[in-house]
């Protein structure tokens, strides 16, 4: 990763400790870090890094999470999973999920299935 300037996590859910060791290691070393949605928050056995029970509280429309009985961003999540510092972690930058105003329908376009 030293490499390069700028990671993206495009929801880049489940990641093994090994590449969470990595990328902060990539970010202490001045790399930033872009995380879409759901980026980091499982591992690579598919378990939760920030407990269900403090996982978003309400759907898809809840952008903030728990960690240690208070709110926080999932921005901050992020930069706890990665064991960041204050420093590192403004070089880590979280985009929520999109709200699309124009759904699907495939009504309207049929031949995308076929």
């Amino acid at each position: 990763l030293g490499r390069y300037k700028t990671l993206i996590l495009p929801n880049t859910i489940s990641l093994s400790e090994k590449s969470v060791l990595e990328i902060r290691e990539f970010i202490k070393a001045g790399g930033c870090l872009v995380a879409i949605e759901d980026a980091l928050q499982r591992d690579n056995w598919n378990k939760t890094r920030i407990p269900a029970d403090r996982n978003r509280l309400f759907g898809n429309s809840d952008m903030a999470v728990g960690l240690d009985g208070r709110h926080c961003t999932r921005r901050e999540a992020i930069c706890r999973i990665l064991g960041l510092g204050s420093d590192e972690a403004k070089r880590v930058f979280h985009i929520p999920q999109l709200d699309h105003k124009i759904k699907y329908n495939q009504q309207e376009f049929p031949e995308v299935l076929t």
